[in-house]
């Protein structure tokens, strides 16, 4: 679980931080003793850090704590979805995130209500949509991540 939460901090953390130079290590004896018993397992690591891996570790910590149980299991989640994509599918993850990032504000907004429209469609359809899109692209232009597929259920005979 320790291990889960420093790898998501460093891939959830979008927080942005000061300049390296003006932060201050912190020794590990300077951390809190919640904070020592959930990162022990890094204690030998935590010295070699810089400032702002620290830093952003620590924020991620604190907003680990925060998050209610099923808020954690959902981060779990999508962390193991995240370690399962190929370098390239991260790369592409990463390159549109970027993207989003250099958007409008206006722009984001109208893209976060089309993404809550989309999913509040029955899977069914949110399945037959992206085949659909995926059908109108070229070849060159075939998305590099996969949609996800309907599951299978086996109906039970009485």
């Amino acid at each position: 679980m320790n291990k889960f939460i420093i790898c998501a901090m460093f891939v959830f953390n979008t927080v942005a931080f000061a300049q390296e130079s003006e932060q201050k290590i912190i020794g590990f004896s300077e951390l809190t003793k919640e904070q020592q018993q959930q990162l022990q397992p890094y204690q030998d690591e935590w010295s070699n850090l810089s400032a702002k891996q620290q830093q952003q570790i620590l924020t991620g910590l604190t907003k680990w704590n925060q998050l209610s149980a099923d808020e954690q299991a959902r981060v779990e989640q999508r962390f193991r979805q995240w370690r399962r994509l190929t370098t390239r599918e991260r790369e592409a993850l990463r390159s549109m995130f970027a993207d989003y990032q250099q958007m409008s504000p206006h722009r984001q907004r109208q893209l976060q209500r089309a993404y809550r429209r989309f999913h509040s469609l029955p899977m069914e359809r949110r399945i037959e949509l992206r085949n659909q899109f995926q059908r109108s692209l070229p070849s060159s232009r075939q998305p590099i991540v996969k949609p996800a597929t309907l599951p299978t259920v086996k109906k039970k005979e009485p």
